[in-house]
């Protein structure tokens, strides 16, 4: 188990599955819903966040992208789209009652 397995004390998701679409010939994942690191790369970050955070290196005005160790946002799939893109990550615990804003006294 590596070192971001160890400290999350999470297991990896499962794998997407891929069928064969016999109308047009085609695999396509098949999903219960939700989303994983999959879905969140193709959907959000590759359509959505990177482009944005693109043009905003762009035109010159720094960005950070915080995200929490959620296991869709912790994929090892999405460090090289950042790294093209320039976009530093700040990486955000997904549960810590350290850093949580509103505390009981």
């Amino acid at each position: 188990m590596g070192s971001k397995m160890a400290l999350r004390g999470t297991r990896p998701g499962p794998k997407p599955q891929w069928r064969f679409n016999a109308d047009n010939g085609a695999f396509v994942r098949s999903s219960k819903g939700g989303i994983d690191w999959y879905r969140y790369l193709d959907c959000i970050l590759l359509q959505k966040l990177l482009p944005f955070a693109d043009a905003l290196e762009h035109a010159g005005i720094p960005n950070v992208v915080m995200k929490d160790n959620a296991p869709s946002h912790a994929s090892q799939h999405q460090r090289p789209h950042f790294d093209a893109v320039n976009v530093q990550r700040l990486i955000w615990p997904g549960n810590s009652p350290d850093l949580n804003m509103i505390e009981l006294c």
